[in-house]
């Protein structure tokens, strides 16, 4: 299994979740812990969005607190 680190925001947002769309998001989590090797070092999870055509300003705003959090990362 490879590493997936999420973020302190990203936990909380995934924590919030509707069961199912926690499950999805698990089950995606999953498929990056298989990928291994071929994804680089490891996966951070910055954020976890809306669906970006269900829901495009949710989404943008997702991005923009990811973008945040990894900058507040790399400045740490």
């Amino acid at each position: 299994m490879w590493k997936v680190v999420y973020l302190d925001g990203a936990r909380a947002e995934r924590s919030k979740l509707p069961g199912v769309e926690r499950a999805a998001v698990d089950n995606a989590v999953k498929k990056l812990e298989a990928l291994g090797p071929r994804a680089g070092a490891g996966f951070i999870i910055a954020a976890v969005a809306p669906d970006g055509q269900s829901d495009p300003r949710g989404f943008r705003q997702a991005c923009d607190r990811a973008l945040q959090r990894l900058a507040e990362v790399e400045e740490g």
